[in-house]
């Protein structure tokens, strides 16, 4: 697959925060947004209100996940 290219016009002050925290990372600006932008859509939860079959809330494989988790 090619790869494609995007511009982005960033105000000065973002630029210089986002330099920042790239240099801690010892990295540059684009490694630094391509990094950013592959983690938030590998890590993309599903949308609220995700259903399973005819309008039911999934389940999860895991008991031990459903005894700790937020829904009940």
């Amino acid at each position: 697959m090619e790869s494609k290219k995007i511009m982005l016009a960033l105000h000065p002050g973002l630029y210089s925060l986002l330099q920042e925290r790239a240099n801690k990372r010892f990295m540059n600006v684009q490694q630094l947004i391509y990094e950013t932008l592959q983690k938030e859509f590998v890590t993309r939860k599903e949308p609220a209100g995700a259903t399973g079959k005819v309008g039911r809330p999934k389940k999860n494989e895991d008991a031990f996940l459903d005894m700790f988790s937020r829904k009940r």
